[in-house]
Formats: C-alpha cells, sequence, structure tokens
C-alpha cells in the first residue's frame, strides 16, 4: 500500500472503516522489544511481562498478536494492528 493511499484511508472520517496494519517480520521477540519501547500503549497487559512472553503467545493458536483501538494519526478507531 502507498503511503499516500494509507494517508487518504487515515483522513477518512466515517465510523465504520477499519484499518489493519500487518506487519510480518523476522524476530518477533526483537519486534516486540522495540515496539513496546516505542508504543507501549499498544499493547494489553501483556507487555509487562515482557517481548518474549509475547511473542510466545503469538505463537499459540494462528500466531498472530493483536491489538485493537489503536491509535492512529491522533485517532482511536477501529483500526487494529498485528504482528506476525
Amino acid at each position: 500500500m502507498s503511503l499516500s493511499l494509507l494517508l487518504l484511508l487515515l483522513q477518512i472520517d466515517r465510523k465504520d472503516v477499519m484499518v489493519d496494519f500487518i506487519f510480518a517480520v523476522d524476530d518477533p521477540a526483537k519486534w516486540h522489544q522495540l515496539n513496546i519501547g516505542q508504543y507501549p500503549h499498544h499493547y494489553s497487559f501483556l507487555r509487562h511481562l515482557g517481548a518474549s512472553t509475547v511473542a510466545h503467545i503469538q505463537d499459540i493458536g494462528a500466531g498472530v498478536y493483536y491489538n485493537s483501538l489503536v491509535e492512529v494519526a491522533g485517532r482511536v478507531s477501529d483500526s487494529c494492528v498485528r504482528y506476525c
């Protein structure tokens, strides 16, 4: 997705719009360590258990750590962040 399209989607002021951000990374524990440091509010209480625990939890089931209602571009919407 291009940056201009992403910015356009973020400007849409409709309650029924959901934007999913999906990040595929080579080292989930390292990713979560850096991301928890920068965006701790994107995580549930699991952030207090550490990045390795978050990465382990994401391996259970579908292999995705999922956060909804994340603030993006200054607004909280039904945006979703998935780490796989």
